[in-house]
């Protein structure tokens, strides 16, 4: 005959864990889902996206009413985009493009603590068919008197468990043993802490982490490109479109040749440290990714992720309504605006600025390290003051102790000769 156990309490609080499990596993309602894809079309986000907006009905109406097989590149293409029956998906990746914008934007969503008790409504990588999830219920409060048994059970028996130790000499010998050790230990790493440089403390949170850094690169998004011969190097002097983009609506991806610059700069000392590394555009970096480990960001109006990340800091990015004018604001001092940037003006930039950020990202606690500037001239100057050692020896010995233990954001300035930015230098800061 088997025997009855009856539950203790750690078996009741491990239940705990298979509660939340079983209610992750749970469906939202259809009209929960819709109500919720309400929501998202009506924020700014896709707001600013029409054809966001109408792809992401498409997908979620059409999940809901169980045509699944429906949600192929193509089909989606003809029905959403209006593309021909027989168009080349290969040379018209409006699709995935579109889809790849929808992953981001609702990352984005999600990630704001006002909407993370919402239905979820999430695209997996690799597929257009949407997966939708009932928020997380909040953990079940633990009965303390539950909590405090389970404990004085566990530890009675590991004492039980336990021989008792012997008396007398044997006793006092072992605690100076293990007080020398600990003496020992602690002097080592001291030592090795000490005779760390700047750099290498700066890099300390990203490296320690043993996984691959992830570098997420700025893009903008071009229809239409044009090359451009120079005379005295070519025989052709005619502005040669590149054929078939404009008229296929195709959007391309783009970056600025200084954030490209500032890229090899930061992959190249991360190559020469021995670190891992994977590199990728801003629109295929979604929120699952930032989880996973260290990232590097570079560029700010034309990365999301950074704009996204530096919204809480000291130092932020700004356009105003019109996208005209560009800046950097000090919470400390709103009424300061560095380097004011109006688009299209003549007038040559003297001096450019920039922010560098080191920090733990409070959602994903993993360590992030930013290098953005108003302009690309401006992230080219932070991508060489954080690849650099020589800077991070300057910025050193004007730091606080501790800095290297703690969130850093820094505001750079730089001098322009010809465009080209020069050395930088920390004209502002924010540790805590």
């Amino acid at each position: 005959m088997p025997v009855e156990r009856n539950a203790t309490p750690v078996d009741e609080v491990k239940e705990h864990g298979r509660h939340e499990s079983l209610h992750r596993s749970r469906r939202p309602e259809p009209d929960s889902v819709r109500e919720q894809l309400k929501r998202l079309l009506a924020n700014r986000r896709f707001v600013q996206s029409p054809r966001c907006q109408s792809l992401l009905r498409f997908i979620v109406e059409e999940s809901l009413a169980g045509n699944s097989d429906s949600l192929k590149e193509r089909i989606i293409g003809v029905e959403v985009f209006k593309r021909a029956a027989t168009y080349d998906t290969n040379a018209d990746p409006v699709v995935r493009v579109a889809v790849s914008e929808i992953r981001k934007k609702l990352a984005l969503y999600y990630y704001e603590p006002e909407n993370q008790s919402q239905v979820r409504i999430e695209l997996p990588s690799g597929s257009y068919i949407p997966e939708f999830f009932l928020p997380e219920l909040p953990q079940p409060q633990d009965d303390p008197d539950a909590l405090r048994t389970a404990i004085a059970v566990e530890t009675t028996a590991e004492i039980a468990a336990k021989p008792r130790p012997r008396k007398g000499m044997i006793a006092v010998g072992l605690l100076a043993g293990v007080a020398v050790l600990l003496c020992a230990l602690g002097l080592v790493v001291w030592r090795m802490e000490f005779s760390k440089t700047a750099f290498e403390k700066f890099w300390a949170p990203l490296y320690s982490t043993h996984q691959p850094v992830l570098v997420c690169i700025g893009e903008m998004t071009a229809t239409r490109l044009e090359v451009k011969t120079n005379p005295s190097r070519s025989a052709s002097t005619a502005v040669a479109p590149v054929s078939g983009v404009e008229q296929a609506g195709v959007h391309l991806s783009v970056s600025a040749l200084d954030d490209v610059i500032a890229l090899s700069d930061v992959t190249g000392r991360l190559r020469a440290d021995g670190e891992s590394f994977d590199i990728r555009g801003e629109t295929e970096v979604t929120y699952e990714d930032l989880q996973k480990g260290p990232l590097v960001l570079i560029g700010a109006f034309n990365n999301d992720w950074t704009m996204y990340l530096t919204r809480s800091m000291r130092f932020t990015f700004h356009l105003d309504p019109g996208g005209q004018i560009w800046w950097i604001g000090d919470k400390k001092y709103p009424s300061v605006k560095y380097g004011l940037f109006e688009t299209g003006s003549a007038v040559p930039r003297p001096h450019e600025y920039a922010v560098v950020a080191r920090l733990i990202n409070p959602e994903t606690k993993q360590p992030v390290v930013i290098a953005a500037g108003i302009t690309p001239p401006g992230t080219r100057a932070a991508g060489k003051f954080i690849s650099s050692p020589q800077y991070m020896a300057e910025f050193q010995k004007i730091a606080p102790a501790g800095w290297q233990n703690k969130n850093i954001e820094l505001l750079l300035m730089v001098d322009l000769v010809d465009g080209r930015p020069g050395p930088p230098r920390v004209v502002g800061s924010s540790i805590w």
